[in-house]
Parts: structure tokens; sequence; C-alpha cells
């Protein structure tokens, strides 16, 4: 006798599908799914996002999702059977170590938090690509190429910055990337720039233009020299090493510039930066010049913190590249007289004393005699 079968029965044994997938493939679509010779073509999204029990989509094979094709926070090991075309692709939150067996085309790439060390098998239209939290060492597969949304690649372990985008069309993040360079980075950034948290010691390399925020804060960087030369919306410089803001571009002069705990006390970078504002002079030595001829017409006089400074024998570097950069020992020579406040207020003890001791014969014997240092040849060697 023949068995009867259900129309339900007859369409999934008709799919080459398990009913666990069907089952899949029911909950997860936002549209109208098919399968034909195998491959699974969705008009609409397809939201598997915790859904997922095995390693890889196997033996699922996708083909073209029109919408949203989101497998993150599963525990996927490979993309294998992932469309070859979808408009918006997340992988985030995965155990991927790479991105081959991913689409093809997909304008949105979301590969966040997982363990990748390259960006391989990227797809090559890719326009907003996040990949934070991964252990990117290279980003060259991104070949250079402009790309017309964001790139976040903050927390990773780059090691340089060879393939990053000529020009992006919204933010760049490379925070946290352990870089010490940003050279080859995109000249244009049209919105925000963030490259904190990482070992740079210059900003040189880095974008020509930014268009929303500048962070650059916690690195070691010494001055801000390099920085885009646009007028930008605040520039975040804190927690570094910087010395001085003297080679500020002449449009951000006025600029909001966050400069909170750095080489040199907060005061005297203010000060610097009002002095570029004022007299549009980028020299450090005529800074300093000025500050000294003009101390008693201040109300806010960076004297006193200056002077704090060149004693605070925890910042004896800085003291020292303060003391080269503004040319102090030419001032001495030129205009001893000037520098009597400064000779007046360091201590005996202080790094600038102890700099000058041993540079004696870069100073005038006159500012020598001020700070009780002897300037007799038989203390010279002689």
């Amino acid at each position: 006798m023949r068995s009867i079968i259900t129309f339900e029965k007859f369409i999934n044994e008709s799919l080459n599908l398990s009913s666990n997938e069907i089952q899949l493939l029911d909950e997860c679509t936002k549209g109208t799914w098919e399968e034909k010779d195998g491959v699974i073509n969705i008009e609409g999204d397809f939201i598997a996002a915790k859904k997922i029990n095995g390693k890889s989509l196997s033996p699922m094979v996708f083909g073209r999702v029109t919408g949203i094709f989101d497998i993150s926070d599963n525990k996927l090991e490979s993309l294998e059977g992932c469309p070859r075309e979808v408009k918006e692709f997340n992988c985030s939150r995965n155990l991927l170590n790479s991105l081959k067996g991913g689409p093809e085309k997909a304008e949105e790439y979301y590969c966040a938090n997982n363990y990748l060390i390259t960006l391989d098998g990227i797809s090559e239209d890719a326009q907003n690509i996040s990949a934070p939290g991964n252990s990117l060492e290279s980003i060259e597969a991104l070949g250079g190429r402009s790309i017309s949304g964001n790139l976040f690649l903050h927390e990773n372990f780059l090691k340089n910055l060879n393939g990053c985008p000529e020009e992006i069309g919204k933010s760049l993040d490379i925070s946290s990337c352990n870089l010490d360079s940003l050279e080859n980075c995109a000249k244009r950034v049209n919105g925000n720039f963030d490259c904190s948290d990482n070992n740079l010691k210059e900003l040189a390399g880095g974008p020509e233009f930014v268009g929303g925020y500048y962070d650059c804060g916690n690195n070691s960087i010494t001055s801000l020299e390099g920085i885009s030369s646009n007028k930008m919306k605040w520039i975040d410089a804190s927690n570094n090493q910087i010395y001085s803001v003297i080679d500020l571009p002449p449009g951000l002069a006025n600029a909001k510039v966050g400069l909170h705990k750095n080489a040199l006390p907060l005061e005297i970078l203010r000060s610097q930066q009002e002095f570029v504002e004022d007299k549009g002079d980028s020299s450090l030595r005529n800074w300093l010049e000025f500050t000294l001829k003009n101390e008693s017409k201040e109300r806010y006089s960076p004297l006193p913190r200056m002077i704090e400074m060149l004693n605070d024998k925890k910042k004896e570097d800085a003291v020292i590249e303060f003391i080269k950069k503004t040319d102090l020992a030419g001032i001495s020579n030129d205009n001893p007289k000037l520098l009597a406040p400064i000779a007046s207020g360091v201590d005996k003890s202080s790094p600038m004393v102890e700099y000058v001791n041993k540079n004696k014969d870069l100073f005038s014997s006159e500012f020598l005699d001020s700070l009780e240092i002897s300037s007799d040849l038989k203390d010279l060697g002689f």
C-alpha cells in the first residue's frame, strides 16, 4: 500500500535541506528565501545572531542576500557557506582567525572581536569597515583604496599602516593599536581621527585634513608638529610629553586644544598658544623673551609654573628639551638680564641648574654668576 506524504514533507525533501536548517531559515529570515541547486538566496535579511550551533554554516551555502546577513555572537571558526553578495555583513564576536569564505561583495563589513591577524578575504567593495578588538597586525588587504564610510581598527596590534585607505569619507579610529608611527596613514579623513593610546612620538605622516575632531592623547608626542593644518572641531593632546604648541599651524592658533597632563604645565602651553594667535610667531625663543619682558603686565603669568617645572626633578628630560628649544643659552649671551626672574627662582639643585653647570661654555658668565655658578676657566678644565 502506498503511503501518502504531506505537502510540507514533500517540499522539505525536495530542498535538500534538513528540518533544522529549514527551521533556522524560517526563524532568521526577514523576507523570503529559496533554495536552488544547493544554493540559498534571500530577498531581505538573515539575522542569525546567537542562533548557529556549529563551527560554520556548512552544509548550508548562501548565494545572494539583498539586505543584512548577521551571524554575529556565535562560535563560528569559518565563514564557509557565507553569501557571495550581501549589502551588510556582520560576523563580529565569533572565533574567526580568517575572513576567507566571506562575501566577495559587502558594502558594510563588521568583523569585530574575533582573532583576525590580517584582513585578507575582506570584501573588495567594503565602504564601512569595523574590525576592532582583534589581533590585527596588518591591513595591507585594504590596498590603499579610498572608502566612503568609517574605518574602525581600534584595539589591535598593528605593525604599520601599510594599505590604509588614501581617503576616508567618515571617521578613522586607530587608537590602542600599539603604533609607533603614522606613516602611510590616510591623507584625508572627513570625519573624526583617533590615534590615541599608542606609542607615537610625533604626528608626522598623519592626515593632512581632518573634518571632525583629532584625538592624539595618551601617546609620547613632544609637539603638535605634523598635525592636520585645517581648522578642526577640537583637538585632544592630553597625556603626552608636549613641551611646545608653538608649531601649531596658523589656522589652529585659536582652536580648542586639550593639553592637560603634558611635559610642560598647562599654563605654559596655553601661553604659547596665545602667543602664536596674537603674534603669528612660531619661535619658542621669541615666545620666552616676550613672556619675560611682559611678565609684570600679564594677569596670569606662566612664570611661576615655569619655575616650578624647571625645579621638578621628575621632569628632567622636559626641562632639558625646554632649555634647548627656547635657546636659553642664546638669550643668556644676548640679554642675560632678561633671565633674572628665572635665575632668582630656580633651586641650586634643580634640573635646570644641573644642566647649565654641565654646559657652562654655552652660557654667559653673567648668567652663570646669577645662578652662583663659577665661570672660572679652572672649573672648565683649563
